[in-house]
């Protein structure tokens, strides 16, 4: 018997990438349960815990379209992939933000401290979700991101369409959903740091996790609107997906590492389930 193809490889990594998010977020859901107290403070983890985990659909798609011959849901199931896989990026994106933004408040401005969250997640929700549907009303298009049959694996933004609509679209959200984010998070956690709080590693390590996963599809998506798409070899689409679902894969395990308190529940979650196992054997 043979090993994997490249492209059976690429459909494992994203699969990988998909189980360890949503088993991630999982494992948050079931320390909240345990320990309701920390819901309130955890709002807009929860928040990214639903977005990531509808990015997940787009990726198990992708995943089991890797296994075959060529893309097997149709136009539909096309446009389907792609709006799941950039609305909901969007929405993650836009969680990580409040959730800096919501550690922030708890330290410099308490009076907003879980004020109107309802509100801003319903706004940050229909907002991303509204750009995200932008590229099926004209500005630009969803598709295939490679012309090659045998990669497309997946759908999200038809790189190589031509227009003044896209254009804007892509300068927009690199700006606005990349590049202000990475400053915005960066921000609220180095003003958390100087008030000698113990968020330290955030301030390095959420805009490293953010720039490392989603350079490669930002500056893809510039060049598509510069040079184009076609002076770009193929196999780069298969690295900027890779790269996108480390994102929403490290979201859970990051935020769990950096809270003492949920880093604590979670651990007891296994430690004691162990432990009862055991107890029971001996008995």
């Amino acid at each position: 018997m043979g090993g994997f193809t490249t492209k059976e490889y690429y459909g494992l990594t994203m699969a990988g990438f998909g189980i360890m998010c949503c088993l991630g977020h999982l494992m948050i859901a079931l320390a909240h349960r345990t320990k309701p107290s920390m819901k309130e403070r955890n709002f807009f983890l929860r928040s990214l815990g639903v977005s990531d985990m509808l990015v997940c659909v787009h990726t198990f798609l992708n995943a089991w379209a890797a296994f075959q011959n060529s893309w097997v849901f149709g136009d539909i199931g096309c446009q389907v992939d792609a709006y799941l896989g950039m609305a909901f990026t969007l929405t993650s994106i836009s969680n990580v933000v409040w959730i800096a933004k919501d550690k922030y408040y708890n330290v410099h401005n308490s009076r907003e401290w879980n004020q109107n969250y309802n509100y801003h997640a319903m706004m940050l929700w229909i907002s991303a979700m509204v750009v995200g549907g932008l590229p099926l009303l004209g500005f630009g298009s969803y598709g295939f991101e490679t012309s090659d049959p045998f990669w497309q694996t997946g759908c999200l933004l038809d790189f190589h369409y031509v227009g003044f609509k896209y254009t804007f679209y892509i300068i927009a959200i690199s700006i606005y959903w990349f590049a202000v984010p990475v400053y915005r998070v960066t921000w609220y956690y180095k003003k958390i740091n100087d008030a000698g709080k113990a968020n330290l590693p955030l301030e390095y390590i959420v805009p490293a996790q953010m720039i490392t996963s989603l350079t490669p599809y930002a500056v893809y998506a510039l060049l598509s609107v510069t040079i184009g798409a076609g002076a770009v070899p193929f196999y780069v689409t298969a690295i900027n997906n890779v790269a996108a679902k480390i994102f929403i894969a490290t979201n859970p395990f990051l935020y769990v590492w950096s809270d003492e308190e949920l880093r604590e529940t979670c651990f007891k979650l296994f430690t004691e389930k162990h432990e009862v196992k055991k107890s029971k054997k001996l008995n």
